[in-house]
């Protein structure tokens, strides 16, 4: 089981999170929602990680992602998760090499 509360900003994001745009039918008749998560600083990996393990977080079926953790330096890392499968995937940032980089969900 996951642990408490926690995550901050994060996690008050994801509990206030309402489908966006024009809502689709079945995304409604079916109970899904979406959320879209930017910032442009690094987030705090033990808050991501708190949020990824409490109970908000169990109904999530698919999440992706490009994230930057402050804890991580210069790497930035690529979440994708569908179901129990969890893949992340590390890449070094050059900076000047592109955009890229906040929260992604």
């Amino acid at each position: 089981g996951g642990g408490g509360g926690g995550g901050g900003a994060a996690a008050s994001a994801w509990r206030g999170a309402r489908p966006g745009g024009a809502a689709l039918l079945h995304l409604q008749r079916d109970a899904l929602r979406s959320l879209a998560f930017s910032s442009s600083a690094p987030l705090s990996l033990p808050a991501f990680e708190a949020l990824r393990t409490s109970a908000a977080w169990a109904p999530v079926l698919r999440a992706k992602g490009f994230l930057r953790f402050a804890e991580c330096g210069s790497y930035w890392l690529t979440l994708q998760m569908c179901g129990p499968r969890l893949e992340v995937t590390a890449t070094r940032h050059r900076p000047g090499s592109g955009s890229g980089g906040g929260g992604g969900g």
